[in-house]
């Protein structure tokens, strides 16, 4: 690593409050070429991200859309979707696994598919990426953590953190 009067990159950069993306960057770039390869792939591995941990295809959207929301007609499904493209995740999506989805006919998966299909482009949830059906369970410790949007069919939806 390159010294300027005594110091490394490294060493100056955290010592101006290098914590701009840029300063981040370098910084991250230059341990990658004293360390090698083993460090990046640790920093991959290990990101926060839940959009790259956990990524999904199309067909397990509409299998948690159906699993979620399969008695919510076309609009609730559509919210759901919504909700789902918000979070980024599958993670903690219960509907993804649900026995419904073998007894659903299959005007459903087409109707879940086109809401699926539909949800990039709209926002009836006002940027919700959590739901919880409270006709059905009530309110829960975790809804108190988050900021109520919309109620729409069963379901109370909520933005927060992801």
């Amino acid at each position: 690593m390159e010294n300027i009067n005594g110091r490394n990159k490294s060493q100056i950069l955290l010592s101006i409050g290098g914590h701009t993306k840029a300063a981040r960057l370098a910084l991250f770039c230059e341990s990658v070429r004293q360390y090698g390869l083993f460090l990046f792939l640790l920093a991959f591995l290990f990101s926060p991200s839940p959009a790259c941990a956990y990524p999904f295809t199309d067909e397990q959207a509409v299998r948690a859309i159906i699993g979620e929301a399969e008695n919510q007609g076309y609009i609730g499904m559509l919210a759901v979707g919504e909700a789902i493209r918000n979070r980024g995740t599958l993670k903690g999506v219960y509907g993804l696994n649900s026995p419904r989805l073998k007894k659903a006919p299959e005007w459903v998966w087409r109707m879940a598919r086109k809401a699926w299909k539909e949800s990039q482009h709209s926002n009836i949830t006002k940027g919700a990426n959590h739901w919880h059906n409270v006709d059905r369970e009530g309110e829960t410790y975790w809804t108190k953590k988050y900021h109520k949007t919309v109620k729409i069919g069963n379901h109370q939806f909520y933005r927060g953190k992801v």
